[in-house]
């Protein structure tokens, strides 16, 4: 143990070192321990630097002056958490706590998973002294507040919901949203349903009052599944209510959890994984705006982590934080979690926002075209964010559990289209549960459009929209491939179909015009240019999978033309 007199020598040391009142951070200096510990990039400057002591200060004093201060061994050269590994001995927590508390900062807790102190303080100084101490890696706010600059991201009040039956009725009685129908998802059903897999939706909670989400969540065809609900936050607004602390009082995260799992039971809006178990876990009161903790974001994250391999993080902010990011990587690398992430929508940067411009997180955009981002509601509000960080591009807008009457008939911008993935992903993991994360993206990969015609991944979108019967091990697309499509001279000519993706047996049906012209991989026909005239001929075919009698059809337009009389075409055509 340290004498008090060589403590009270060796923090006036400390202070002496920060003396100059520069800013180690801001200046790219490094400290007496190593280099400048690594920042999220939202948290930091334009060209990836951490924001000064008066930046942050700024942004800092006007909420609560707390800071997250990030502990490591004197002489450590690397931080103290990587990838999810603790480096410091968790005995050394507590004296180096007690250095903050020396230098005069205010601790409000020590953390008990990783090695770091919430501190309260007084001014920019103290985090020019915390960042040249060698006992800290890092300083960053511990709170954030964006104070309504943005449009609110709920969707809903508290009231019981009834959702908006606009959607298209299925046979079994439920609506299916028409994002459903983009993905191929219902074609899915036949091969996995999420049974035996979990989506964590890490959101504003689940509705108290959803009896989709409650009571019915495992009626009809989803018999047998459980949903869990779990809270970061004190949630004093609902307790106040008499509901419990996990209810939802903004609709968002109500709606994730219903378009990813809700239940197959012939009364409502069905979601993607409606055999998938579901736990939800409230730890931010709204998506974009509002006030908010990061340590509780950051134990929201690891309590859907604890309980699913699949966890859904629709939401988005311009700052991340090392805490947060340590916590996903930690899942992301030891635990084999699959973080689905939403790009962004409605925010005051184009750019993908944290966590989902992390690595480690899966970024999905939505679209409501089916190539480009979704379109702009509003004058400050923005299109989903793009960027090469998005990996897919989902349809959003659609149907969802938890629609009210007086709502806006569907659940849009990347929230929407990021948890219609984590559905997917539910899916794929059912399908193949003895895979491993990376393998199960690269089946969600393989099944876009971009992959199945051979084209490079786009810098904006991504590798675009998942095929989910496709990934699951179905018939994905077929493409006619034709020995030539202007035709000029008399001859056979062969059209062949190509079965793009997984190479099952499937059976091949051909039409001309309409009119049906044999079955086979392949089809020959004798094609004769008429004299003075052009002509155009359709040929379709359509190719089955046996195993689930799903279709997949592709077609190709030839032109024969008279070729013998190139002075005198007729009125049909052009000569040129």
């Amino acid at each position: 143990m340290v004498s008090t007199p060589l403590r009270f020598l060796f923090v006036l040391s400390l202070i002496a070192l920060a003396g100059c009142d520069s800013d180690p951070v801001a200046s790219g200096v490094a400290d007496p321990g190593g280099t400048v510990a690594p920042v999220a990039r939202g948290d930091a400057l334009a060209g990836g630097e951490a924001p000064s002591a008066d930046e942050l200060w700024g942004r800092i004093s006007g909420r609560d002056s707390t800071v997250l201060v990030g502990l490591k061994a004197p002489g450590q050269s690397a931080w103290p958490v990587e990838r999810g590994r603790v480096l410091l001995p968790r005995g050394q927590w507590r004296p180096l706590m007690r250095l903050v508390e020396a230098l005069g900062v205010e601790v409000v807790r020590l953390d008990d998973v990783h090695p770091l102190v919430t501190a309260r303080l007084t001014g920019p100084s103290q985090i020019r002294l915390l960042r040249r101490s060698p006992f800290v890696a890092y300083v960053e706010s511990a709170t954030f507040a964006l104070d309504g600059f943005l449009a609110s991201g709920c969707q809903s009040s508290s009231s019981p919901a009834t959702p908006v039956e606009d959607g298209d009725p299925i046979g079994s009685g439920d609506i299916l949203p028409y994002t459903l129908e983009r993905h191929s998802v219902v074609d899915a059903w036949d091969l996995a349903t999420g049974d035996g897999e979990t989506v964590g939706v890490v959101d504003t909670g689940t509705s108290f009052y959803q009896p989709q989400l409650g009571t019915r969540f495992d009626d009809g065809a989803s018999a047998g599944r459980t949903i869990g609900y779990d809270f970061s936050d004190p949630n004093t607004d609902a307790t106040d209510d008499g509901l419990p602390a996990w209810h939802d009082t903004c609709g968002h995260g109500t709606k994730s959890i219903g378009l990813a799992t809700a239940p197959l039971d012939g009364r409502s809006v069905v979601g993607v994984a409606y055999g998938a178990d579901a736990y939800g876990v409230r730890a931010v009161d709204d998506v974009i705006e509002g006030y908010g903790q990061w340590l509780e974001i950051r134990d929201g994250i690891a309590r859907a982590a604890d309980n699913a391999r699949i966890v859904n993080l629709a939401f988005g902010y311009s700052d991340g934080r090392n805490t947060v990011t340590e916590i996903i990587r930690e899942y992301h690398d030891d635990h084999d979690v699959l973080f689905v992430g939403a790009a962004g929508t409605g925010h005051p940067t184009e750019n993908v926002v944290y966590p989902a411009y992390l690595p480690e997180v899966t970024a999905v955009t939505g679209t409501t075209d089916g190539s480009t981002e979704c379109d702009a509601r509003g004058v400050f509000w923005k299109d989903c964010s793009v960027g090469p960080e998005v990996e897919f591009l989902a349809f959003t807008g659609g149907e969802t559990t938890g629609l009210e009457e007086d709502d806006e008939p569907g659940f849009g911008g990347s929230s929407g289209a990021t948890a219609l993935t984590s559905g997917i992903a539910a899916l794929v993991r059912s399908r193949y549960p003895t895979e491993t994360r990376d393998q199960i993206l690269t089946r969600m990969r393989e099944a876009t459009v971009h992959k199945l015609h051979g084209f490079p991944k786009d810098s904006d979108t991504g590798w675009g929209r998942v095929n989910a019967r496709c990934a699951v091990g179905g018939i994905c697309e077929v493409e006619v491939d034709p020995e030539a499509t202007i035709i000029t001279e008399s001859g056979d000519y062969t059209f062949t179909a190509d079965l793009l993706g997984n190479q099952i047996s499937a059976t091949y049906e051909w039409s001309v015009d309409g009119v049906p012209a044999g079955s086979g991989s392949s089809l020959t026909l004798h094609l004769a240019p008429e004299y003075d005239n052009e002509q155009y001929v359709g040929v379709e075919v359509t190719a089955t999978d046996p195993a689930t009698g799903h279709e997949v059809t592709d077609g190709v337009g030839v032109i024969v033309r008279a070729s013998n009389n190139p002075g005198d075409c007729g009125s049909q055509i052009s000569c040129s």
